[in-house]
């Protein structure tokens, strides 16, 4: 199990990650309040919740294709 200084790294990682691909802080704000099918349509920040890995494996694997 992460430890909570562990969570807060790897979701500042995500949002880096993020902020690059979209470009903008308020599109990144947006990204984790939006549905996403990759998630069955939850929302990241639910998922974020009860499976951080999941959600930072998704990110990673599109900022770095």
């Amino acid at each position: 199990m992460l430890s909570k200084q562990q969570l807060e790294e790897m979701k500042e990682r995500v949002n880096e990650m993020l902020l690059a691909m979209l470009g903008s802080e308020h599109l990144v704000q947006r990204w984790w309040d939006s549905q996403n099918w990759h998630f069955k349509l939850e929302k990241p920040y639910i998922v974020w919740e009860s499976d951080p890995e999941a959600v930072y494996s998704y990110v990673a694997g599109n900022a770095f294709r």
